[in-house]
């Protein structure tokens, strides 16, 4: 095998495919740089929060569109990660609500060569005082769960799902976004999960992340530590894939603009 940098810049209407070396990767992530029309605004929530309102208010490219940020259906499809990627492998893909109700991301994932199976994490953004609120929360919680009557799970389902409890408020055009999720896609018959060879058990990670959003909708790095742990065993000489990568990371080779 062939080795590869761990960063590959380049400009995806313009894959370079020939830096790859003919590498075929086991596993894959991407964050596609998905596009928006320029319209926004900026709204207050119901508890005086600020959230952006809008189609344009979503994905890393808050500032307006010029066409060179983001990306098309057709530019996406046209990437040649098919060529990319082994004949058995896992792609994880970041997908926003607009795309997944319309199902353009199995659309990509076809393009890819992959099946959409599931959704493998659902990232809930939280405040960076998420742990302070939540302490005041459990305080107000230990003082009436005395009280008749007193619903413990309605009442953490409500500090959940309140905006000035512990979940951000992001964009939307129709409500207010607070999370976002990851898509899996397989390419034929990949190795199951790993067998964790002191328990004899195979690694089966949580689904929810909750964490709070990085700079320029930077995703977590929660997610990618669980497909490690669960699927070490993907990687093999050639590392994973990252697509649309912000930052090297190890044992990953990093494509993008930004890294």
């Amino acid at each position: 095998m062939t080795s590869l940098p761990p960063t590959i810049n380049g400009d995806a209407r313009d894959f370079p495919l020939a830096a790859f070396k003919g590498t075929r990767f086991g596993l894959s992530i991407s964050d596609n740089p998905w596009r928006y029309s320029n319209r926004r605004e900026t709204r207050r929530d119901n508890l005086g929060h600020k959230c952006r309102f809008g189609p344009g208010a979503s994905g890393r490219y808050k500032k307006t569109d010029d066409g060179k940020s983001t990306m098309t259906i057709k530019e996406l499809c046209a990437m040649p990660v098919k060529e990319l990627v082994a004949d058995n492998a896992l792609h994880f893909m970041w997908v926003t609500g607009p795309y997944l109700a319309k199902g353009l991301h199995a659309q990509i994932l076809d393009v890819w060569g992959f099946e959409p199976i599931t959704v493998a994490f659902t990232w809930i953004k939280t405040y960076k005082n998420l742990w302070a609120r939540l302490g005041e929360a459990v305080d107000e919680y230990l003082s009436q769960r005395a009280a008749p009557m007193f619903d413990a799970a309605a009442w953490l389902m409500t500090f959940l799902s309140q905006a000035d409890g512990a979940a951000f408020c992001g964009p939307g055009n129709y409500t207010f976004s607070n999370m976002e999720i990851v898509i899996l896609g397989r390419r034929g018959t990949p190795p199951g999960h790993y067998t964790d060879p002191e328990t004899g058990k195979q690694r089966i990670a949580r689904q929810l992340v909750f964490s709070v959003p990085g700079k320029h909708s930077a995703k977590p790095e929660a997610v990618q530590d669980r497909i490690e742990w669960m699927y070490p065993h993907l990687f093999g000489e050639t590392g994973g894939l990252e697509l649309f990568a912000r930052r090297p990371r190890q044992r990953w080779v990093a494509f993008g603009n930004e890294v």
